[in-house]
């Protein structure tokens, strides 16, 4: 890619959007505090309720789409209020991150800054993008059961289409803002290379499944380490047929996995960062490797600290946090591995 600084930081900046976006869909969710809507329209997502009958209104439908949990039927109007501001400043959040990616590229590409056989590289963001927002309002609209794969799958969908509208953002920032590498500078070789694309993939399948565990639950099934529910092999660890279905929907499974997956991580990181060491890289990428080991080191300690405390949206969020910064990590490394 060709330098351009004013590029990086329209790249930077959706980046930091969707981190914004995503921590705070985390908590809302976390902490029960959002509200699904009975009907979605241009209307109903960008203009909130304005009179104390359209108010009442709303919560009414809040109440009946949710007759059978005594939670949603007590629920006041003042914490029927809270709760729509969370919801509806998350879509509006979504919101913002869609023009500031939309308007800025189209005036980069009517400039010439973006010439036009570059554009279908922004292909991929655009369509995360948009599958986000079609999630999104489907989401919003009916209830994602945990019985089936479809439920809890499609729900981790929505934040997962984030993610990758975060990496490729953020991986196109990086090379608009470095540019082509200069021919005088040595290349990095292949094995920290390799080490570097196993990484990333591991974080992306880990953070999959954190996902997924934060739909189904999943973190509250037990409230010890390293056994749960005081076996190394917990009871209904793949009970549910066909076996697929345990990877997605049974959240004992998906806890088991998600918690042992993460040493994965933790000795692929500490492998590259061996490698970054032994190959005496540029600052720059040793000081990346190192970085990755630390952020899945904490996370980890965060992550078995939620799970002994039962799981306190507040560390929830940390954790998610974390682990966003973790990917940061391993999208630069891997970025500057190939781009050295």
């Amino acid at each position: 890619m060709i330098k351009n600084r004013a590029i990086a930081a329209w790249l930077f900046a959706v980046s930091s959007l969707v981190v914004l976006c995503a921590l705070h869909g985390g908590w809302i969710r976390m902490a029960r505090s959002g509200v699904p809507v009975a009907e979605w329209t241009p209307s109903v997502a960008l203009l909130p309720p304005t009179t104390d009958a359209e108010w009442q209104q709303a919560a009414e439908a809040y109440r009946r789409a949710g007759a059978a949990e005594s939670e949603r039927a007590g629920l006041s109007l003042a914490a029927y209020r809270q709760r729509y501001w969370a919801t509806y400043t998350h879509r509006l959040l979504a919101r913002l991150t869609a023009l500031a990616f939309v308007l800025p590229l189209l005036l980069f590409v009517a400039r010439g800054a973006i010439l036009r056989p570059h554009l279908p590289r922004f292909a991929l963001p655009a369509l995360a993008l948009i599958g986000q927002e079609l999630l999104g309002a489907h989401l919003a609209t009916t209830t994602a059961t945990a019985a089936g794969t479809s439920g809890p799958l499609l729900a981790a969908l929505h934040p997962a289409c984030g993610s990758l509208l975060l990496a490729v953002c953020f991986w196109m920032g990086l090379g608009y803002a470095i540019g082509q590498p200069r021919p005088e500078q040595p290349r990095v070789k292949a094995p920290v290379r390799r080490w570097s694309v196993a990484v990333l993939t591991a974080v992306s399948v880990q953070a999959l499944g954190g996902m997924l565990a934060a739909r189904l639950s999943a973190g509250t099934v037990t409230d010890s380490f390293p056994l749960m529910t005081g076996r190394l092999i917990p009871d209904g660890l793949l009970e549910l047929s066909p076996w697929l279905t345990n990877f997605t929907a049974n959240a004992v499974t998906v806890h088991f996995t998600h918690r042992w997956f993460g040493f994965v991580v933790l000795g692929l990181a500490a492998t590259l960062n061996r490698c970054a060491k032994l190959e005496l890289l540029p600052p720059y990428l040793g000081g990346g490797a190192a970085a990755l080991l630390h952020g899945v080191s904490l996370q980890m300690v965060v992550g078995i600290a939620m799970v002994l405390l039962g799981t306190p949206p507040a560390l929830a969020l940390v954790h998610q946090a974390v682990g966003l910064a973790v990917m940061g990590a391993a999208l630069f490394t891997c970025h500057r591995a190939f781009r050295s």
